[in-house]
């Protein structure tokens, strides 16, 4: 049942939710929030990373079927995402570089990399 609800919850609903979460009025509540948020925030970079690397793999598809030589596919996709993340392209290409080797190769990586296994954007290291 959940899984159904979370089909129909797009990103900005989530985002909003979590604009309106109140203060804990203690410092335990307080702490709890944090840590939280923090497994929140493990949880967005990951289906983050996945989906650029999803959109990664259809602009090469479409690239392909529209003739481009496959020398240039991937071409322009970096500084795509970069834009949707508000970063500049060069950054955006250092910080995610590790992403798209990883995912369908290492689906351990993956399933561990959930909230609170990372707590700064990159990989898990064990």
């Amino acid at each position: 049942m959940a899984s159904e609800t979370a089909e129909r919850v797009t990103v900005a609903e989530v985002a909003r939710a979590l604009a309106a979460v109140r203060p804990a009025r203690d410092s335990a509540g307080l702490i709890n929030q944090i840590r939280e948020l923090e497994d929140a925030k493990s949880a967005l970079a990951a289906r983050q990373a996945r989906l650029s690397v999803a959109f990664d793999l259809l602009q090469r598809r479409e690239q392909a079927d529209a003739g481009m030589p496959a020398a240039e596919l991937g071409a322009g996709v970096g500084a795509q995402v970069a834009l949707a993340r508000r970063e500049s392209p060069p950054r955006a290409a250092g910080s995610s570089a590790w992403r798209k080797p990883w995912s369908p190769k290492c689906p351990t990586l993956w399933l561990r990399w959930r909230p609170g296994s990372s707590t700064n954007g990159a990989p898990p290291s064990w």
